[in-house]
């Protein structure tokens, strides 16, 4: 993936300099088009010209609009204008994306369908359509596939617009840009401007073909050709869209379950696309920290919760095949929390029943704050932050019995920042700081505090399934009054592009350079 950058830069190219937004807007006027087919196909003649004519509209003003911006030169501190651009896609897309939907089952209110495409774009995942929603299967392969885009957008983004900028957790380690005073990089517009377009197409050749990949495996293993497609655009978005519960019901559910279970790794590590390219080499895999603290999650996690109750009985042997299924239930729905796509697995009632905990609600809370790893389709605070503090925690006891030693002797410490774990701090407590104040936003309109807590964790950590495993019961997104639905849908943006993206963007001098 390092052939993009080797190029030159000093001449821009044309389709770099056509503005996001109006990139944005072509690719949803397409998008529209391919539920059409499918509802086409699956007989259902009006939502398939609903989606077929407002696509055509769409295409047709964004080529309108692409056609007078043609050739337009960006202007200077094109990689700040890039962060604002990808702010208005997140907070403006939606109101088009919500159209069609909207068209066709307006009884759940335009902020509601609003407040949907945000949780999609934003690979949130939370859904206003229950369990008794009266959503087709074209319109859940719509809000996955919205959510598969907003991933790819995410996953661009994040190399694309926030490394130079040096936010997005890249804060945390060394890059190939030159960082200053106030965390905001310098460099090229000319780099700048053909770097979004080539990590395009590079990425998404690897993204699309992780997605078709997934998608064969799980027809193989007894999905739907439809229903298989959503569940592997939803794995690999980290969103956490279903049509229905994968494998449930079916003989090799653990098969489905473990097939997902490996590609949720993907949204654990940076290494997907080597993000320590040009002046240093890449990290071998095993030695990556975000990999290892995901790996230990997965196997160390469910092993605590499993091993004291079986160790506790008299007949080990009897209970081992339940304690095989609560392990298992465990790891599959740690590491879906962790990287914030947020399935739960067949078995996951099995593990909380099996290690008797009295509220593994709080561990899933924990693990999405967590969150997954840097330049990836995870939110949360990231992993590599985490190592960050868990690295100088260590550095800082070691200082206390052996006040002359010298620090950062170690492989991963020399690849973090001086001011890394500082910076990573800081991010920590903002996202504190974040979620008491979405907590108290949510109490004035009369959630009480377990509720407003789930749903201030799930829309700042992008986990939408959270809320609906932590509070239990017949809660659904649905039942939100508008003012809580505003509430999330701003704070899903918030946390999808970050604090200190959200803390730069409200920086008086960002504006003014």
């Amino acid at each position: 993936m390092s052939a993009p950058l080797s190029n030159s830069y000093g001449r821009m190219r044309v389709g770099a300099s056509l503005p996001f937004l109006v990139v944005a807007l072509g690719w949803t006027g397409l998008s529209m088009l391919i539920p059409a087919g499918i509802a086409l196909h699956l007989g259902n003649d009006v939502e398939s010209r609903v989606f077929f004519y407002y696509g055509i509209i769409v295409l047709l003003i964004s080529s309108f609009v692409a056609i007078a911006t043609w050739k337009r030169r960006p202007g200077k501190n094109l990689a700040k204008r890039r962060l604002v651009s990808l702010l208005a896609v997140f907070v403006m897309l939606p109101v088009l994306l919500a159209v069609p939907v909207y068209d066709l089952l307006p009884e759940y209110g335009f902020v509601s369908h609003y407040f949907e495409m945000v949780s999609c774009l934003t690979t949130t995942g939370a859904t206003i359509f229950g369990e008794s929603g009266n959503a087709s299967l074209a319109i859940h392969f719509w809000r996955s596939q919205v959510a598969w885009s907003g991933g790819f957008l995410i996953w661009l983004s994040a190399i694309a617009v926030m490394e130079p900028l040096n936010l997005g957790g890249f804060e945390v380690v060394g890059t190939t840009f030159r960082s200053v005073g106030s965390g905001i990089s310098k460099t090229s517009d000319s780099v700048v401007a053909n770097r979004l377009a080539n990590y395009a197409r590079s990425l998404l050749p690897l993204y699309a073909g992780a997605t078709a990949v997934l998608w064969i495996i799980l027809v193989f293993a007894g999905e739907g050709w439809i229903g298989g497609l959503i569940h592997a655009m939803s794995t690999i978005s980290t969103s956490g869209i279903q049509y229905r519960d994968f494998g449930a019901g079916e003989a090799n559910s653990f098969a489905i379950e473990l097939v997902v279970f490996l590609f949720l790794f993907l949204a654990a590590t940076r290494l997907v696309y080597g993000v320590d390219r040009d002046t240093t080499p890449v990290l071998r895999p095993l030695r990556d920290p975000e990999l290892k603290f995901a790996i230990f999650c997965a196997l160390a996690l469910p092993l605590a919760l499993v091993l004291p109750q079986l160790i506790s009985e008299p007949s080990m042997e009897a209970r081992m095949a339940s304690a095989l299924r609560a392990y298992w239930g465990s790891a599959f729905t740690i590491v879906s929390f962790l990287t914030t796509t947020g399935f739960e697995s067949a078995w996951w009632y099995d593990a909380k029943q099996f290690s008797g905990l009295q509220a593994p609600e709080l561990l899933l809370i924990g693990l999405a704050c967590a969150g997954g790893g840097v330049a990836t389709t995870a939110g949360g605070i990231k992993l590599l932050r985490i190592y960050a503090l868990y690295e100088h925690g260590l550095r800082e006891m070691n200082k206390l019995t052996r006040p002359s030693s010298i620090g950062g002797a170690g492989a991963s410490a020399r690849r973090m920042r001086r001011e890394g774990a500082y910076i990573a701090w800081i991010f920590f407590m903002l996202f504190v700081l974040a979620t008491a104040a979405t907590m108290m936003v949510l109490s004035v309109f009369g959630l009480d505090f377990e509720t407003s807590l789930a749903l201030a964790v799930s829309s700042l950590a992008t986990v939408g399934p959270l809320a609906e495993t932590a509070i239990g019961g017949t809660f659904s997104y649905g039942d939100l009054g508008t003012g809580t639905k505003i509430a999330l849908a701003t704070t899903m943006v918030v946390g999808r592009l970050e604090l200190l993206a959200v803390i730069a963007l409200l920086n008086p001098e960002f504006w003014r350079s």
